[in-house]
């Protein structure tokens, strides 16, 4: 992979329609390769390509939860009794945001 120049970065943030000043091109450009070296590290470790995907680093069994068995939903006529306020058939709810 070639390296992140200052003129690449320009031209796709200009791509992107970015207006990036020197500067902002310089730290995109210092943190672009850093992430490059540590890309290049993890391609190094041998045996990577043979490995499984890790979603989650322990073995965690879930027994708290209870089984998802398919009910018969509660009818409108049902649910609006339980609501203080109603219209037609929405439930009227407080504002919550001011």
């Amino acid at each position: 992979m070639e390296k992140f120049s200052k003129a690449i970065l320009k031209h796709a943030g200009e791509q992107l329609m970015l207006d990036m000043s020197d500067s902002e091109l310089y730290v995109l450009e210092q943190e672009l390769s850093v992430l490059k070296e540590q890309m290049d590290l993890l391609g190094a470790v041998s045996g990577i390509d043979e490995s499984e995907p890790l979603a989650f680093p322990y073995d965690v069994e879930t027994t708290y939860l209870r089984e998802d068995i398919a009910q018969t939903p509660l009818s409108v006529e049902q649910v609006k009794k339980n609501a203080p306020h109603t219209i037609d058939d929405a439930i009227k709810v407080p504002k919550v945001v001011g």
